[in-house]
């Protein structure tokens, strides 16, 4: 019973995918606005993905970092396991975005929004357990 409820504690597994989700949506609407602003003006829809990217892995990585995840190891070895995560959620996204649009299901914009659901479901499982790691094997927990 006690594993249950540690679940929801504010270290448990649920607690995190509910910040995740919280701290993940106030990044990507941020971002989202920002892709649909250069696609509109123009832009190729793969460079506006490249430059949202850019522009997420920052505040998508402190945000996680801290709040999230409340990880207070070294950055230099999670810094680049969350870049890691970036690219290859980026390569994700680019083969989604450009399968959905390619086929005519839709557009670049709202293709995008199908795209990020898939993306974030292993954007998560990637941070949890990988960049920022939870559990015993958690920095914090580890003391480094």
């Amino acid at each position: 019973m006690n594993r249950i409820l540690g679940m929801f504690s504010p270290e448990g597994y649920w607690a995190k995918a509910i910040k995740f989700v919280m701290a993940g949506g106030m990044n990507t609407t941020v971002n989202y606005v920002i892709y649909v602003a250069l696609v509109h003006a123009g832009l190729h829809y793969n460079l506006a993905l490249i430059l949202e990217y850019m522009l997420g892995t920052l505040s998508g990585y402190l945000m996680n970092r801290y709040w999230t995840f409340a990880s207070h190891g070294r950055t230099y070895s999670s810094f680049p396991k969350y870049g890691a995560t970036c690219g290859i959620l980026y390569v994700i996204n680019v083969i989604t975005l450009n399968l959905i649009v390619g086929f005519g299901l839709l557009d670049p914009v709202f293709g995008q929004v199908l795209a990020l659901g898939v993306a974030t479901v292993i954007n998560f499982l990637l941070q949890n357990f990988w960049v920022f790691r939870a559990g015993g094997g958690s920095m914090q927990n580890r003391g480094s």
